[in-house]
């Protein structure tokens, strides 16, 4: 397949496709077996890269070999006539690990198929090593903390990656724990500042190597090294002569061209209000002086909105008032509180900074809360394209959306426009040569404006009295489009897991592994978590409960969040738990059952539904026939609907399959 001249869009060339093993031996994958498919998939919002890549194996490479799990895999792919580094996907120089062999299936006599689950190295470090270090003597600031974990620390990653850190400010004292170095490396996300002032930090790898960097030099870069892409929804643009030679011509269109695309409905207005999207209040407590300080939020406040570079500045809500809930903007502050319990000398100054806090978390937190939140729960679009390596998560995209129902526009004003790439799946396909991208789009306002005008008095009344009362569902357990929460295993927005996606996830195992070290008693196994998950959400990590607003994996209750964040410190809401990854709840019920001093010895399930009775005896009465946990819970009920005892909230869990 040639490198200067593409043939259609979507064509791709392999220049290097193999995998070896720890034995020594090489495998040819060009050659040896038939590649049906290669995966590859990044994310914003994670640290590694993931993937999967299919075979038809006819020569029993997997046992010659062998492919067992721990083999390194080299990949080296472009788009034809692409030559420079940036518009390649290399790991030929930092291969990929494959970590899991899975559907191996027969499909005629010495022929099988079977799919290998790869991932980035680093991720494997990761789950290998623990950080424990202090960084007080040299006065490290952030991204020298960041810079010595990924590379140059001993028990830190040491990658031989690119790792591009944006300047973060503030020198300060640090020590690290008995912390997975990239876990650790996510929290200073949230402390971090950058010299332009902004707290936006991720940490996320793509093929150009890993990042610690703020959503605004993102859209920095985008705008020093332009759009990486511009692609349209329907017809617009292919009357346009783009060369003389037709055939390239209609080629650049065809790369243009959106395939499918769909708008996501997860810009939910009840959702972000209590997710923090809209706005709150933070208060810092100083225990040393006694003294509060008070720092607000609000979504609709011009000082608040613009603070720091937006891709589009128009407001993805206005605060119109409305008859049934009154203007959005009043009263936002209160509908989120948090509390930072800080230790300042009589001079207010945080000593754990050399000159003082540079980075005055209490004032950034709502602001970066809020802009995490609009890129994972606002407006955004998923579009699958034909493929060109040189897109990356990170990237800044245009698209044009059609305007509907209007003679007088062609675009669509208020959708169109710049879009940062947050998750990306390439599609290889070798049989036929061709590459699709499948990617979500994210943007934080709208291109226009929205109308000003608020709806007259007598539409307001109308409204009102429209408005209708519907029936619950009887099911108590919602599944809004709105919680959703990546699945690194898939590639895309998923959040329906099971025991093999979690078995497969080498964060989620090595956290698991972790607390089976920490609590050793015959309550707790991998087997017994899995039932409890089973029983609490059916492995729906985006689970909530209509009633109590239950959430996540372990359905959480605010009561139990409550003492979790007042206990260890932390901030979590609800919202935010339904929005984790697997590894991250397992890491918050890790917590939980430190709380209420739990050692392994009693049942999960009763450690789920009443820890306080976790000592009593089997057939003490939890709750007794009528009460309203009774009512809810009909499958902790003895036998015969009998009151809910120890016993039988145990049964209940130890019964799922």
């Amino acid at each position: 397949m040639g490198k200067d001249a593409v043939q259609f869009a979507g064509e791709f060339g392999i220049d290097e496709l193999k995998i070896a093993s720890p034995s020594g031996g090489v495998a040819d994958l060009l050659t040896d077996v038939l590649v049906i498919e290669i995966n590859i998939f990044e994310d914003i919002f994670k640290n590694v890269i993931s993937g999967t890549i299919t075979m038809s194996d006819i020569r029993d490479v997997i046992t010659l070999l062998p492919i067992q799990g721990q083999e390194e895999l080299y990949i080296k792919l472009r788009t034809p006539s692409l030559n420079n580094k940036e518009d390649i996907i290399d790991f030929t120089a930092n291969p990929f690990i494959i970590h899991k062999v899975n559907m191996r299936r027969e499909v005629s006599t010495g022929g099988q198929i079977y799919d290998l689950s790869f991932i980035s190295p680093e991720a494997i470090k990761n789950t290998k090593k623990r950080v424990s270090k202090s960084y007080v003597k040299t006065k490290a600031n952030i991204g020298d903390i960041v810079d010595d974990l990924m590379i140059h620390d001993k028990f830190g990653i040491q990658t031989k990656k690119e790792v591009d850190i944006e300047p973060t400010i503030g020198t300060r004292k640090y020590i690290v724990t008995n912390s997975y170095p990239m876990t650790f490396i996510s929290k200073l996300t949230k402390e971090a500042k950058s010299k332009n002032g902004s707290p936006h930090y991720l940490f996320f790898e793509n093929k150009k190597g890993y990042h610690f960097k703020t959503f605004q030099f993102l859209y920095k870069e985008a705008q020093e090294n332009g759009i990486r892409g511009e692609f349209h929804v329907g017809d617009i643009g292919f009357d346009e002569d783009v060369t003389p030679d037709p055939d390239s011509g209609k080629n650049v269109q065809n790369f243009k061209r959106v395939l499918q695309y769909s708008l996501n409905s997860k810009k939910d207005m009840l959702i972000n209000t209590t997710t923090g999207f809209f706005g709150g209040t933070v208060m810092e407590h100083n225990i040393f002086n006694k003294k509060i300080k008070t720092k607000t939020y609000n979504y609709f406040d011009d000082d608040d909105h613009t603070a720091h570079e937006r891709i589009n500045s128009n407001r993805l809500y206005s605060d119109n008032a409305m008859p049934s809930i009154e203007s959005l903007s009043d009263d936002i502050e209160t509908s989120n509180i948090y509390v930072i319990s800080v230790s300042k000398d009589g001079s207010d100054i945080d000593k754990s900074f050399e000159k003082g806090d540079p980075n005055k978390r209490y004032e950034t937190l709502l602001d970066r809360k809020s802009r995490i939140v609009e890129y994972q729960d606002g407006i955004s679009i998923n579009v699958t394209v034909h493929g060109q390596t040189t897109l990356t998560v990170g990237d800044m995209v245009r698209i044009s959306m059609p305007a509907v129902g209007n003679e007088d526009e062609v675009e669509d004003k208020l959708y169109s426009g710049a879009y940062l790439i947050t998750k990306l799946r390439h599609t290889f396909s070798p049989p036929t040569r061709s590459h699709i991208i499948s990617m979500e789009l994210v943007k934080d306002g709208l291109s226009k404006g929205l109308p000003s005008s608020e709806i007259s008095s007598s539409k307001k009344v109308q409204a009102k009295e429209t408005i209708s009362n519907k029936p619950s569902s009887q099911n108590n357990t919602t599944t809004d489009d709105s919680d959703v929460v990546p699945d690194s295993s898939k590639g895309d927005i998923q959040r329906q897991l099971s025991s093999e996606t979690l078995d497969s996830d080498p964060e989620f195992q090595a956290k698991l592994k972790e607390m089976e070290e920490k609590y050793p008693g015959k309550g707790f196994s991998k087997q017994k978590l899995y039932k409890t998950i089973k029983g609490e959400s059916s492995f729906d990590s985006g689970a909530k409960n209509k009633t109590t607003n239950a959430s996540g994996l372990f359905q959480f209750t605010q009561p139990a969040v409550d003492d979790i964040n007042k206990r260890f410190g932390e901030n979590y809401t609800l919202g935010e738990i339904r929005n984790m990854n697997a590894t991250q709840q397992l890491e918050v019920y890790d917590q939980y059952l430190t709380f209420w001093g739990y050692d392994g010895n009693n049942e999960l399930g009763i450690m789920q539904g009443a820890p306080a009775y976790a000592n009593k005896s089997l057939d003490s009465v939890v709750y007794v026939q009528g009460d309203k946990a009774w009512t809810q819970n009909p499958g902790w009920r003895s036998a015969g609907g009998g009151a809910i005892t120890v016993a039988s909230m145990n049964a209940y869990y130890l019964r799922q399959t």
